[in-house]
């Protein structure tokens, strides 16, 4: 079966983004593996999209990770602007609702300036300048920073998907050799198991009986939106056992091609 140097588990776009540097910095056999039909289809496409610049970040003890996320803004930006990927710098405000809380935002001041933004680029606001800015904003004062903007980051997972691949890494799939196995693994079903395979339709049991398992494909122009659906035959869970069948089922096919 095919080898590799590094299996990343995971197909957001945390595990995306390993996969690009691991595999443009050094000569490595790399796989990604999701029990997901495709990437980004859970957090990394459900969330804000708000791309982060480092105030929040201790600038002593979490000096690495500032300057990572510095330097990062830039090239998602870049990314973003060559891939026409929607990016809208309107930047952020973090509120303070007490004399408490607003020291925390004074102290993110001090970390934001020495983690590399300037005073055009971040800013304490009174309770007034933020009410101007955001009218149904009411707090005692906020951290306004101007640089922060807000991107899709499911397109974005896709766009280093694409990436990755250009630079060789391999993305695995359901196998029709998770089929063959299913029955011995999940017992008697009364579904049709030719029906399942045509259809990609996964399968997992547990305690109380079974389910099956479905990802549509996206239902926009952009890869962004799609249904799952599960059919519960019994059971209570949502597949958490396919993902050892898959990996099982893809090793299978690999040793029949003969991939060492």
């Amino acid at each position: 079966m095919k080898k590799y140097d590094i299996a990343i588990i995971g197909g957001g776009v945390l595990g995306n983004t390993i996969s690009y540097w691991l595999s443009n910095l050094y000569d490595l056999k790399i796989c990604v593996i999701d029990k997901e039909h495709d990437v980004a289809i859970h957090a990394s496409t459900r969330n804000s999209g708000v791309i982060h610049y480092p105030f929040y970040l201790n600038s002593k003890l979490k000096k690495n990770f500032a300057r990572a996320a510095f330097l990062s803004h830039g090239m998602w930006k870049v990314l973003a602007a060559e891939k026409k990927i929607p990016w809208v710098q309107g930047g952020t405000i973090e509120i303070a609702l007490d004399e408490s809380q607003h020291k925390i935002l004074e102290k993110y001041m001090i970390w934001g300036k020495e983690n590399g933004l300037t005073e055009e680029e971040i800013s304490i606001l009174d309770h007034n300048q933020v009410k101007q800015k955001e009218p149904n904003v009411d707090c005692y004062s906020g951290l306004y920073c101007t640089k922060e903007g807000s991107t899709n980051y499911g397109l974005l997972t896709h766009a280093v998907k694409e990436l990755s691949e250009n630079n060789g890494v391999d993305f695995l799939d359901v196998p029709d050799s998770y089929y063959d196995d299913l029955e011995n693994r999940v017992g008697k079903i009364d579904e049709d198991m030719k029906m399942l395979k045509k259809l990609k339709i996964l399968v997992d049991k547990d305690d109380d009986g079974y389910l099956l398992q479905l990802f549509t494909k996206p239902i926009e122009d952009r890869p962004t939106l799609f249904i799952e659906i599960i059919q519960r035959k019994g059971s209570k869970g949502f597949g958490q056992g396919n993902f050892q069948a898959l990996f099982e089922a893809i090793e299978y096919e690999q040793g029949k091609r003969g991939n060492l």
